[in-house]
């Protein structure tokens, strides 16, 4: 090799090796300054923030309370034009109607999921769920009684309301009296010879003219005479009495009902009380824990109402029996006052296991075929625990 060529190796060697001698020094200070750029890129990533990762943190970070108020923004409210409705005064047996309008005052759908109501009302309501400002109508219909005295009625709604899941309405009025009549009851002197009835008298308040339909009473034991084609504001019936029907009634409590046509009345009702020739005391025997199988004793008075002095009347008494067959003995007889007392012992019949109840009629037969009768309840000794 010449010297010029060894010359230019050296020189291309030398150039090398300080290349190299120099590179590692300049690839330091590369990464120093990288990782200072990577170290600042990341602090202002953090002051200025991503979109993206600002969005996920902040959403992150809602509070509950928006969703509660989101929720809270679908809630609904009732509102009523009234709560309590006054039908003034109103007839007896006349029908009332109550009006209520409700409104959805709320930002979501409003439902009545019951309707409670007292007797004797038919709630309508057209309908059961209402949108937003919508407005509904419940009508309550009652029919007013006979009775005389103030109305009050209660319905209630059950709703999804929050703040009202219950509301309470109130129905009030007075029922008046359009047509009177007396007396209201009376009682039959059956014991006397000449059986008198009380004049009933009928009358409009309203002087309106209405008209007598029927007549009748229990048993039968009573009429009276009308004519179903005169009308007038006022009626005087004159009750008649059937004696045989009045000592044969089963109880000596009866009703009268005279039917009328008139606007606010289709009948009116009376109750009397027969007095008969002989009164019974007790008026009715219930014995309870009776053992099975054994008497039942019990006293009985009699007393002869068509007499004020002593009377002996064991004498008129025929017999003495239960209506089914029942077992029954007199067994004792004494006299007092205007009648007797006598001492029986009853034998139920039919089931006498324990907690049973046996029911029938004691029949005292008199003579001139007059009867006194009274019902038995006999309540046999419930099982022991």
């Amino acid at each position: 090799m010449s010297n010029h060529s060894n010359c230019h190796f050296f020189r291309a060697w030398a150039a090398v090796h300080l290349s190299i001698r120099i590179l590692p020094p300049l690839f330091l200070i590369s990464l120093v300054f990288l990782g200072a750029s990577c170290s600042s890129n990341t602090g202002n990533a953090s002051a200025i923030g991503d979109p993206g990762q600002e969005a996920v943190r902040r959403e992150s970070q809602v509070p509950p309370v928006q969703v509660q108020q989101s929720a809270a923004a679908d809630t609904p409210g009732i509102v009523l034009d009234r709560t309590t409705y006054d039908l003034g005064e109103i007839r007896p047996q006349s029908k009332n109607t109550a009006t209520f309008r409700l409104t959805n005052s709320g930002k979501g759908i409003l439902r009545i999921s019951d309707v409670q109501k007292c007797c004797g009302a038919v709630i309508k309501l057209d309908k059961n769920e209402l949108a937003v400002g919508e407005t509904g109508v419940l009508t309550a219909e009652y029919v007013a009684g006979l009775a005389l005295q103030p109305l009050s009625k209660t319905v209630r709604l059950l709703t999804n309301d929050p703040k009202n899941p219950q509301i309470d309405l109130t129905i009030t009025g007075k029922v008046i009296q359009t047509l009177v009549w007396a007396p209201a009851r009376f009682e039959i002197a059956a014991y006397k010879e000449d059986v008198i009835c009380p004049e009933i008298t009928i009358k409009s308040l309203d002087g309106r003219p209405f008209a007598i339909k029927g007549f009748g009473a229990t048993g039968q034991c009573l009429t009276a005479d009308f004519d179903p084609n005169s009308k007038a504001s006022e009626f005087i019936l004159k009750p008649k009495a059937d004696r045989a029907k009045l000592e044969t009634q089963a109880s000596p409590m009866g009703r009268v009902r005279i039917d009328v046509a008139h606007r606010d009345y289709e009948a009116i009702y009376l109750d009397f009380e027969i007095k008969p020739v002989f009164e019974i005391t007790p008026q009715r025997i219930f014995v309870v824990n009776a053992e099975p199988g054994q008497a039942v004793l019990r006293t009985l008075q009699l007393q002869d109402r068509r007499t004020a002095s002593s009377s002996d009347i064991s004498r008129e008494i025929e017999s003495v029996k239960f209506k089914n067959g029942a077992r029954v003995e007199v067994r004792g007889v004494t006299s007092i006052g205007r009648g007797c007392e006598m001492n029986l012992a009853m034998w139920p019949a039919g089931d006498q296991t324990r907690g049973a109840l046996w029911s029938d009629q004691l029949v005292i037969q008199m003579k001139e075929g007059r009867q006194v009768t009274l019902p038995v309840h006999i309540l046999f000794k419930p099982q022991p625990l």
